[in-house]
């Protein structure tokens, strides 16, 4: 399986057994099993569930979280370009 955590690996294996006995589809538990891999990539492992939770708890189920928006934002108060009101800077010269 492609799940991130290998942790206690037999009660994973009987939590497997478990979910497809409630019917679960194998092919959907490894396809979301990915999904979280990919969820949980870049964060503390220490927040991933161990895999048995993961499969007693049904979370092959649910739906994978959406990555939050990335929002661009002005650094040391810069203010986007205004042209001047007064045109008549330009006759100046710079």
């Amino acid at each position: 399986m492609t799940y991130p955590k290998k942790r206690a690996r037999e009660e994973a294996k009987k939590a497997w057994i478990a979910a497809l006995e409630r019917g679960a589809d194998p092919q959907r538990i490894v396809t979301a099993a990915t999904a979280y891999a990919n969820e949980r990539a870049n964060e503390d492992p220490k927040y991933t569930k161990h895999p048995a939770n993961w499969l007693n708890k049904g979370c092959y189920d649910d739906e994978p979280e959406t990555p939050p928006q990335r929002r661009l934002r002005v650094v040391g108060g810069h203010q986007p370009y205004q042209p001047p009101a007064d045109h008549s800077v330009y006759e100046n010269g710079f």
